[in-house]
């Protein structure tokens, strides 16, 4: 039979991280836990709450994070990549026909935000959801907690695009996820994070989705430069109050900044 050849991606895990082959081993990357979720939260959180979301931008940042860490060869390729569309949506029936904003990206927009509930409710807060072996979205998933029934709705349709089997790496076990796009590879990462109860959290101010340390459970941010100096300055009430105690901080050291110089 002639025709495209399909692309498969694979997601290689384990407890420590993981590794993602992407178009039939075109080329992979080793990541983080949760890596194409915290890629997905960055890109396209950004629209749930945007009255006009620009979803062509929000997918040219997604697809440049992940060939921004591919190797030189691969660079030139275009969102192709990750499939047709680049996503599909699950049909979500009554409940996604009542919605006024219809069409596809209204659905995929959902699922995103069906992602962030599940990292921050179950992955970080611990929560776990009441009706896990959802099979088809209806009006009764409307009452209760709808993100999560939603969540709990997506992972198991997800995952079952992209069934998982053993695989052993130098004496080690490895869950393998194929599948022929993107969002399962997603829903498969929570599932794994899940089972294995891996503590995850959203940056709030990049959602990066990064791994809490037992020594350090109440780490807000993931610490880059960028979302330091964020909560710093959220810390100090503002940009103002910021600036503020700084000028304040200088006028007590005499005109100087930093930490006073050892004396022996």
């Amino acid at each position: 039979m002639s025709g495209e050849i399909k692309k498969i991606h694979q997601l290689f895990i384990n407890g420590e991280g993981q590794f993602i082959r992407f178009n039939n081993g075109f080329f992979g990357l080793s990541t983080p836990l949760l890596f194409t979720t915290s890629q997905l939260l960055k890109s396209f959180s950004p629209l749930l709450d945007a009255d006009n979301p620009s979803f062509d931008v929000a997918l040219k940042e997604f697809v440049c994070s992940f060939l921004n860490e591919a190797p030189i060869t691969a660079q030139p390729i275009s969102h192709n990549i990750f499939g047709v569309g680049p996503f599909s949506t699950l049909t979500l029936g009554q409940a996604g026909a009542r919605n006024p904003l219809k069409g596809h990206e209204t659905d995929f927009l959902l699922e995103i935000r069906s992602l962030r509930r599940a990292v921050s409710s179950w992955l970080d807060c611990g929560n776990r959801p009441e009706l896990l072996a959802i099979t088809e979205w209806s009006d009764s998933l409307v009452t209760g907690d709808i993100m999560d029934n939603a969540a709990a709705f997506f992972i198991r349709e997800r995952v079952l695009q992209a069934p998982g089997y053993p695989c052993f790496d130098n004496g080690g076990l490895i869950r393998v996820h194929e599948t022929d796009e993107i969002l399962p590879l997603a829903w498969a990462e929570v599932w794994h994070a899940l089972e294995y109860g891996i503590r995850l959290r959203i940056c709030p101010y990049c959602q990066t989705v990064f791994r809490v340390p037992s020594n350090n459970p109440r780490k807000e941010s993931c610490l880059s430069p960028a979302c330091k100096k964020a909560q710093e300055t959220n810390r100090l009430g503002g940009l103002e109050n910021q600036r503020e105690y700084w000028r304040n901080n200088k006028k007590k050291k005499g005109g100087k900044v930093g930490r006073p110089r050892k004396t022996n």
